[in-house]
């Protein structure tokens, strides 16, 4: 059956494969010329390819929302962005989105263990504590309330923002760590077909092609890709465990099938309208738990995530929409043993969401902006015997915000805001509320020096997996609470070198969490979060970039002895490395590094256990050959490290992979 669903599959890619060659040959026809498409990556040795963002950038606006990529929003600079540009992504050789947060500072990205899901952990707080948004619409899955972040293809990707500590309250609920705010790439005015190839270790093949093309008033864009890969080979070190030998991972192998559609119109009859949708289809074994007398052995043998979103910016009056709709189905197929031979059971669930946000911004002041939203997103989960009782649940959530954006003088502006959420648990009949507010400032104290300074409330309410999940979900949890503080500075040494640090504390009231692996959720005594957060980056020259950054965490919680320890998957040290050099002959090599310290987690008898340091680096050498075709050779885990992010979960060792670029 394995091998059928991939015969399906590669039919549906091949058939997407020649859609977009269609497309392209249309829009050729139409416009009758070949140029290069603006906003698609140029070669590696054109210059417009290695202007790299330095992933701090000097204290930015509050975020934007788009509609696509129309800024309805603008704000004072009361905070730093981290940007990951499209030169960034090739620079990492980043095929998902997990991939190229990676080196993003004070962002630690965890596979989740035997799920080999990729998920974002922001200063300390987990995934769920995390919004995670695409075109400005939440995506997470309404059960878990989190996304694997393998699941989303770069192709897809124009940038990504990673917002923390007082992101615009606009945002809305759930953004206690900070946002992650993915711009989708659009289309373009000139038609192009772009691809590229991959292969490498573990029989590891990637193909992904993009079209795109339209007029003044209506561009597309369609993209797909195809992955797999056979079980990983761990590291030479690695000398094996109970349940996981030496050699490759067990039952790590995956497939991933992607297709992305943007329809863009500039000007309809009632103003901006855009268009997405959004398939991710996967089928992958998770591999058991290393170590441990009686792991689960199981495949994930259906995941099929679907995104649609709709925007539009009205002409007439000064109001911005965007209607969405997320759905999410899987099979998890449980076995009797290692030989995944005889099943025991299949779990089938259904799990969706859907909702509508509003925004408005009035320019009450020539320095003063009144910026207004509201938001309402309902979820459904369905499957048998996954829930403790009955088969379905729903959650319902409602957001009002307003935020008074205002210019004291050219060099200083304040931000204040609130947000005020309901929570409806329909199937206790139960409701809450909350209200968070806001306070932000920013001072340009120099042309080259930037201050800010921050005090953000953020609540999350429990999520439908929280609440009511067989074995482990508690209907009586409460919603947590952070009260998030921040200063620090930005320093532009240049135009294209600059440097920042904030100082960040976080007192968090019930936060959601399991003590252990075998107790219900619960809400945790208070704890605070605290730390430093540093970068300094940019072009050195014309031919040299570098970047280094520097996460200091302080997480502490009581442990059931009474003395204080360190959240478990919290790393209290992280250094980040990047280096890229231009060299002659189209030739850009490119360096990332990560080192990890102060990791902890429990072992299978709950003993809370101290994870060893680690550091990873990885090497991208690229040549042009020409204006459209260029290729890649891409070392990743060059010292062939044996490191664990979990315990119980070897992760991969020395890979190569080759890969090449064009565009017709």
């Amino acid at each position: 059956m394995k091998y059928n669903l991939r015969i399906r599959r590669s039919m549906c890619l091949a058939s997407a494969f020649g859609l977009a060659a269609v497309l392209h040959l249309q829009a050729a026809l139409a416009d009758g010329t070949d140029s290069e498409p603006p906003g698609q990556p140029t070669m590696v040795g054109d210059p417009a390819r290695a202007e790299a963002t330095a992933l701090q950038t000097v204290a930015f606006p509050l975020p934007e929302i788009n509609v696509k990529a129309t800024k309805i929003v603008s704000a004072p600079p009361t905070l730093i962005v981290r940007e990951v540009s499209l030169s960034d992504l090739e620079a990492y050789n980043a095929v998902t989105v997990g991939d190229g947060l990676r080196p993003v500072s004070g962002v630690n990205v965890q596979y989740g263990g035997t799920s080999g899901d990729a998920r974002a952990w922001i200063r300390g707080f987990r995934d769920r504590d995390s919004l995670v948004l695409f075109d400005g619409i939440p995506i997470a899955s309404g059960f878990e309330g989190t996304i694997d972040l393998n699941e989303i293809a770069t192709e897809q990707v124009g940038a990504i923002k990673v917002l923390k500590s007082a992101p615009s309250v606009i945002y809305g609920t759930n953004g206690m760590g900070g946002v992650i705010d993915i711009l989708p790439r659009t289309g373009a005015d000139a038609s192009y077909l772009s691809g590229n190839a991959e292969v490498g270790s573990d029989d590891n093949l990637l193909l992904r092609a993009s079209s795109g093309g339209g007029s003044d008033n209506l561009s597309y864009l369609l993209s797909v890709s195809h992955q797999e890969a056979d079980d990983y080979s761990l590291s030479d070190d690695y000398n094996g465990e109970l349940n996981q030998p030496a050699g490759d991972r067990l039952n790590s192998d995956f497939e991933r099938n992607s297709l992305f559609l943007s329809l863009d119109a500039q000007r309809t009859l009632i103003g901006h309208t855009s268009f997405f949708y959004n398939l991710s289809d996967a089928e992958k074994g998770l591999p058991p738990t290393a170590g441990v007398l009686e792991p689960d052995f199981e495949r994930l043998t259906k995941s099929t995530r679907q995104s649609v979103g709709l925007s539009n910016q009205f002409t007439a009056i000064p109001l911005a929409a965007k209607l969405y709709y997320n759905s999410y189905d899987s099979e998890l197929t449980v076995y009797t043993d290692g030989s995944y031979a005889e099943v025991d059971e299949v779990e089938k669930s259904d799990d969706y969401s859907y909702g509508l946000k509003l925004y408005s911004t009035l320019q009450t002041h020539s320095n003063n902006a009144l910026v207004l939203h509201a938001a309402g997103q309902t979820d459904v989960y369905k499957a048998e015997g996954e829930l403790e009782n009955g088969n379905k649940a729903e959650l319902s959530t409602w957001t009002l915000a307003i935020e008074d954006q205002y210019w004291i003088t050219d060099a200083l502006s304040l931000a204040v805001g609130g947000i005020y959420n309901v929570f409806d648990q329909t199937r206790l009949d139960q409701s809450s509320s909350a209200f968070n507010p806001q306070l932000a400032v920013a001072w340009q104290a120099t042309e080259e020096l930037a201050l800010h300074a921050s005090a953000a409330q953020r609540t999350r309410f429990p999520k439908l997996r929280e609440l009511y999940r067989r074995r482990y979900g508690n209907p009586d949890l409460r919603e947590q609470t952070t009260d998030n503080y921040e200063v620090g500075l930005t320093y532009a040494h240049s135009a294209d070198y600059a440097s920042d640090i904030a100082f960040f504390y976080s007192d968090v009231s019930g936060l959601i969490e399991r003590p252990d692996r075998t107790s219900l959720y619960q809400n945790l005594d208070p704890l605070t979060i605290k730390g430093v957060e540093a970068s300094t980056g940019g072009w050195l020259s014309d031919a040299l970039y570098g970047r280094v950054s520097y996460t200091y965490l302080d997480a502490e919680e009581t442990a059931p002895d009474g003395r204080s320890r360190q959240l478990r998957s919290r790393p209290g040290h992280t250094t980040q490395f990047e280096l890229r050099v231009r060299l002659p002959a189209q030739v850009l090599a490119a360096f990332n590094g990560i080192y990890v310290d102060g990791l902890h987690d429990l072992d299978d008898d709950d003993v809370y256990t101290s994870i060893d340091s680690y550091f990873i680096a990885n090497i991208k050498v690229s040549k042009d050959f020409s204006e459209r075709l260029a290729g890649y050779v891409v070392v990743s885990n060059v010292t062939d490290a044996d490191y664990v992010e979990r315990l119980g979960d070897p992760r991969a060792g020395l890979t190569v992979r080759l890969g090449a670029d064009f565009q017709l």
